[in-house]
């Protein structure tokens, strides 16, 4: 089940979660709460809702992942007409403006970068945020929170510090945890690959009982992988 579907109406709620579903099957991205916790961040799941606090020329920040007027007008509609969408109508808008990052959302992070930097998607932790139209006192500066030191900079570590400290604790796992999720799957069901994690680290939570919520990593499930 998908995060925070109780921020949509109880008569939409299937047909917005198998949609969020489907646009994030379609990306590559495997964990569609991804998109929930980008969409809650952003608009509350809102597919209305603006960005007054930060007005700009030609209108406001709009919508599930707050398009910008001149976003809107390069994938081909406008924030007011995305502003009068349902939320299954405004997915579809998501989905454009993602498609050509597909094959690069592999984390949270990664889709996360999309929606507020895309220029900064497959950077290093000491990446600065800026580019040749915006300085790095820009983006500080419209982005207070996540200058976390507040040296009128944002480093890549300081960005996914800051989302990692806006996600709620009863939701952490959820969306960080499932960052390798899919190879913790592989391992429950490959006896091969069972066998050899037993073989590797004896004494530890079975794979077949809870291996989850254990506190294996994905470097554990490489080096046991390595050693097949």
């Amino acid at each position: 089940m998908l995060l925070y579907l109780n921020l949509v109406p109880a008569s939409q709620q299937l047909a917005f979660e198998n949609k969020v579903k489907s646009v994030a099957s379609a990306l590559g991205i495997s964990n569609a709460n991804w998109l929930m916790q980008i969409m809650k961040a952003e608009s509350g799941l809102r597919p209305d809702i603006e960005n007054t606090s930060y007005p700009m020329s030609n209108g406001y920040a709009t919508g599930l992942i707050q398009f910008t007027p001149d976003t809107a007008k390069s994938l081909g509609t406008s924030t007011q007409a995305l502003k009068k969408m349902s939320r299954v109508e405004q997915m579809d808008w998501v989905y454009k403006y993602l498609l050509p990052y597909k094959g690069r959302l592999n984390s949270y992070f990664d889709v996360y970068l999309v929606v507020f930097f895309p220029a900064a998607i497959g950077k290093p932790d000491n990446y600065v945020f800026e580019t040749s139209r915006i300085s790095r006192g820009s983006v500080a500066k419209s982005n207070p929170t996540m200058d976390i030191n507040k040296d009128a900079k944002i480093t890549m570590a300081e960005f996914k510090q800051y989302l990692k400290n806006t996600v709620g604790k009863q939701y952490f796992d959820a969306i960080f945890n499932t960052m390798v999720s899919e190879p913790l799957q592989f391992i429950k069901k490959n006896p091969i690959v069972i066998a050899a994690f037993a073989q590797y680290a004896p004494g530890k939570t079975c794979p077949s009982k809870g291996f989850d919520s254990s506190p294996m990593r994905l470097q554990w499930f490489q080096q046991c992988l390595s050693k097949i």
